[in-house]
């Protein structure tokens, strides 16, 4: 499996808030590089145009050329603490973007590429039927091996979990192995190894660090030219 670059090295540009009626706002999410991203949200209460005003440029002073993946992390936090001592731009600002930007972590699971899946049904390991069902499950909606994937973003070399350790029920019977790869020296996407835990470790993580390398080297050498 492995996560795509596509969108991490995206930086914020501007987002606009626009009045649809009265509790329904469209944002307008424009990056650096020229993507466009629009969304409908529900509002709490009704906001004013000076209010949504406000916030936009709030929101646009505060986050200008910050990467996406940073904008998220950091809007997360700010979500994740009590409102009351902010300012009333900076409240409609979390929760305004909050929700775009919640919708946009939910397509982060369509770039992750999954290959090589049946070869687990030839493995002992997971002859029970519910356990590789659960299995698949996982590979098919994404989220999880993104999310996992993305643990591994900032670790330096290769990454190993084992069992209870990846922090998914559904992977306690699997080992992970993963590393993260880089174009022209900015880390981008992970690639890794989903097999039973009782697998050959040595190999594989030798397998997942070459395969790292070669890929960052070879998407590095393709945008050279």
């Amino acid at each position: 499996m492995v996560s795509t670059p596509s969108k991490t090295g995206s930086r914020f540009r501007q987002i606009e808030f626009l009045k649809l009626s009265q509790q329904r706002v469209l944002a307008i999410l424009v990056t650096t590089d020229g993507q466009v991203q629009n969304r409908v949200l529900s509002a709490r209460r009704e906001y004013s145009d000076s209010e949504l005003v406000e916030a936009a440029n709030y929101f646009n002073v505060s986050y200008g050329s910050w990467i996406l993946d940073e904008v998220r992390n950091d809007l997360a936090r700010h979500m994740r603490n009590d409102h009351r001592d902010m300012h009333r731009e900076m409240r409609t600002a979390i929760r305004m973007a909050g929700q775009l930007f919640d919708a946009d972590g939910d397509k982060d699971a369509e770039s992750v590429l999954v290959s090589g899946e049946n070869n687990l049904l030839a493995i002992p390991d997971f002859a029970e039927l519910e356990k590789i069902k659960q299995l698949f499950d996982t590979f098919k909606t994404k989220q999880v091996l993104y999310d996992l994937l993305q643990k591994s973003m900032d670790s330096s070399g290769v990454q190993i979990f084992i069992g209870e350790e990846s922090g998914y029920k559904m992977l306690e019977d699997c080992s992970v192995i993963a590393a993260p790869y880089e174009v022209d020296d900015q880390r981008v996407g992970v690639l890794g190894v989903i097999g039973p835990t009782r697998m050959h470790y040595e190999e594989v993580i030798s397998a997942v660090d070459i395969t790292a390398r070669l890929l960052g080297s070879a998407l590095s050498h393709r945008g050279a030219h």
